[in-house]
């Protein structure tokens, strides 16, 4: 059985998970928009990935004998800036998520739970890869800053190192 306490860091982490999915969501439109087709890829993949980490979250805490508590999620900005802007709000976003993602396993190493720390260090291992590749982008961004040819460039690599999963059209009648 799960702790009281541990059981409500899971409900925020899984808050922040589907809210970041949202969030992601929101700049893949964005950038849609902008006809910026490979940043819009790489973030919807990352809504994809934010999902399937709730759903984790979920899964475990009702694994624990916990109760998932599924929140209402706030509505999301439409507008992101130059490029370079939207991608800074993501890493500072990712930087978010690993806080809180730091701030739960610091409490389960201070409980002893052992389970929920693997399961938490699991996805602070991620967050690392998360963060630089997020990094990464803004640094070429910089490079091509001022250049439109270089940013169609460089959203053509990144729409590259990510593939979305194109939703099945539903069946006629």
């Amino acid at each position: 059985m799960i702790s009281q306490t541990m059981q409500q860091i899971f409900n925020q982490l899984i808050q922040v998970d589907l809210n970041s999915a949202y969030f992601y969501l929101a700049i893949a439109n964005y950038f849609e928009r902008m006809s910026l087709k490979g940043f819009s890829v790489w973030l919807q993949a990352q809504h994809d990935e934010e999902l399937t980490h709730a759903h984790g979250l979920i899964r475990y805490l009702l694994d624990r004998g916990g109760v998932p508590v599924i929140p209402s999620l706030p509505q999301q900005p439409v507008n992101f800036g130059t490029p370079l802007q939207a991608w800074e709000v993501v890493l500072q976003h990712e930087r978010y998520v690993t806080n809180m993602y730091q701030k739960g396993y610091n409490v389960a190493l201070q409980q002893g739970d052992t389970q929920s720390q693997v399961i938490l260090q699991t996805a602070l291992v991620e967050q690392v890869d998360e963060e630089a590749q997020t990094t990464d982008i803004i640094g070429k961004l910089k490079l091509v800053e001022g250049m439109p040819g270089g940013i169609l460039m460089v959203d053509r690599e990144v729409g590259g190192l990510r593939q979305v999963k194109q939703p099945v059209a539903a069946p006629a009648g």
